[in-house]
């Protein structure tokens, strides 16, 4: 500018103006600086920061900033009355809320900017297990599946098993030893801070063991003669599984077993419970086998029948051995003068005392047999038995 007077100027920026007077030879004077100040808000100059996400009932700390220093006095205004001025202020929002700062500076100049406070929902904590029931010793697989805002994940949780012990594991494995019925609780926080804990109606049940036990008469258990007798002193059983180790089982209570063949075998209960529980006891039992000869029979007097006969019977019509497990068998019978008059090689006939298809006279006769066992022993017997009319 090179006149004097009033200069009129419109700067759009903060502005130094200088002047400096010549003299007419052309010499300077002092230069004089005057600055002009001016007044602006741009996009960006107000800025709105909030905590979020926050839990419900939470609390959140809500502020604003002005980054620069050319706009003048301001006056601020927020849409939810926090006011007056930048903050912070610590709100607690009951629904997901917009913050909105409104900025005025006193040139009319107007900018606003706004955060956003999201409540995240509480996390649901859901327990889900391999098993909820089972028999002593009982080895749990416990998985959580909560449920939770897909921004807010899980961060902790915290496990107990109603017996006193806990996890803090995701998916943790738990052995319950002894029988009760355990309340199961799982606490879970999100990485927000949000925590909730399941209202304990996750039971894990689990059932005592029946304890097997029984006895027997002998462990030794001469055939056909003796049988075996099984006393059942089970505890806390309801039904009961009995196996005699020769393909033989019973579900009675205490079962009277036959063997038929000799050996040494294992007899084994199970006994179980309603709930499936079981519990084992066993008892080796040797099966051997004696000869017995009657001493005395009484033939039918309405004619033979070959010596067949049937074990148990009552009628006494046949003279026979009382044996089992034989592999090998002789019997000769004699009358008082010695004269052969019955021979058998077959342990299942016997003397119908019948000789040449006639009853033979009352009296005694003497009888030899030799008997050879499926284990190997042998016996050479002589005896005599009275013939009853």
């Amino acid at each position: 500018l090179t006149s004097s007077g009033t200069q009129t100027v419109t700067p759009v920026n903060t502005t130094t103006y200088s002047v400096t007077a010549y003299d007419m030879l052309a010499c300077p004077g002092n230069p004089v600086d005057v600055t002009v100040v001016v007044y602006y808000l741009d996009p960006g100059d107000v800025i709105v920061q909030a905590n979020s996400p926050i839990c419900p009932g939470g609390s959140t700390l809500v502020f604003g900033q002005v980054v620069t220093s050319n706009t003048g006095p301001l006056n601020f205004s927020w849409n939810n009355g926090l006011g007056p001025g930048l903050g912070g202020f610590v709100d607690y929002p009951a629904t997901s809320t917009y913050y909105v700062l409104t900025v005025t500076n006193a040139c009319g100049g107007v900018l606003s900017d706004s955060a956003f406070v999201e409540i995240s929902p509480l996390p649901t904590p859901i327990i889900a297990s391999d098993v909820m029931s089972g028999c002593m010793p009982l080895t749990v697989l416990f998985d959580d599946q909560s449920l939770t805002n897909s921004a807010d994940s899980i961060y902790s949780w915290y496990w107990t098993f109603g017996d006193g012990d806990t996890s803090v594991l995701p998916d943790p494995s738990h052995l319950y030893p002894n029988p009760g019925a355990y309340d199961v609780t799982l606490e879970v926080v999100t990485w927000g801070g949000c925590s909730n804990s399941s209202n304990g109606n996750y039971t894990i049940d689990v059932y005592p063991l029946p304890v097997a036990s029984f006895n027997v008469n002998s462990t030794t258990i001469n055939i056909p003669i003796e049988q075996l007798e099984c006393t059942n002193t089970s505890t806390g059983a309801d039904t009961y599984s009995w196996s005699f180790g020769d393909g033989g089982t019973s579900t009675a209570t205490d079962p009277v077993y036959n063997y038929g063949t000799l050996g040494t075998y294992t007899v084994e209960l199970i006994a179980s419970t309603s709930f499936g529980c079981t519990d084992t006891a066993d008892i080796d039992v040797t099966v051997t086998s004696d000869v017995l000869f009657p001493n005395a029979f009484t033939p039918n007097t309405s004619g033979p029948n070959g010596g067949a006969y049937t074990l148990g019977e009552m009628t006494n019509y046949v003279f026979f051995p009382y044996a089992a497990g034989v592999d090998k068998f002789r019997m000769l019978i004699f009358n008082r003068w010695g004269e052969l008059i019955f021979e058998s090689n077959d342990i299942n006939i016997g003397w119908d005392g019948y000789y040449r298809g006639q009853l033979c006279q009352q009296g005694v006769y003497v009888w030899k047999a030799e008997v050879s066992f499926e284990d190997g022993r042998v016996y050479n017997l002589v005896g005599d038995v009275t013939l009853l009319r």
